[in-house]
């Protein structure tokens, strides 16, 4: 079923959790030259060049994105980021894969956490990985933790890697 999956992964980095749309960022510009991306609407390739200004770049003839602030800019963003992953499940099943999920940005945690929800029959696998239950100073990834079974999100406890048992 995941044949010819494309994937694209991040990492969040404790250094980066402060900076807003760090790992979606990393996301958008690995997803960017991929098939199916010309699918999404001009207005949310519009919306996801204010984050990742490639896609205008990419896609020179936009329309400018409508002014939003605050919880609105936040809210068109994410139904941007949902608009261009569904547009990408249309031919190939997608893969997101986001490593060290307690390091990863509220931000980018919240728009990850909106397409969760909402996809629901396209052929999407999002993997989060985290080296433990995320820090108390980590809201967004504590709730997306609590909530894991609501998501439909599976969850597999694996020993510490070692020096003397890498890789397995």
């Amino acid at each position: 079923a995941l044949e010819g999956a494309q994937v694209a992964r991040a990492r969040g980095y404790e250094l980066e959790r402060g900076l807003p749309f760090a790992m979606i960022g990393t996301i958008l510009r690995a997803l960017l030259d991929r098939p199916g991306v010309a699918a999404a609407s001009p207005a949310s390739l519009a919306e996801l060049a204010r984050i990742v200004p490639e896609f205008g770049t990419r896609f020179p003839g936009l329309p400018p994105a409508p002014e939003a602030v605050g919880e609105s800019a936040r809210i068109r963003f994410a139904e941007a980021l949902l608009d261009l992953v569904v547009a990408l499940t249309v031919e190939h099943p997608l893969v997101l894969l986001v490593d060290n999920l307690q390091q990863v940005d509220d931000a980018s945690l919240a728009a990850l956490h909106f397409v969760m929800r909402r996809v629901t029959q396209q052929p999407l696998i999002i993997l989060l990985t985290s080296r433990h239950q995320p820090p108390q100073d980590a809201p967004t990834a504590t709730r997306i933790w609590e909530t894991a079974a609501q998501l439909s999100l599976g969850t597999l406890e694996l020993p510490c890697m070692t020096s003397g048992n890498p890789g397995r």
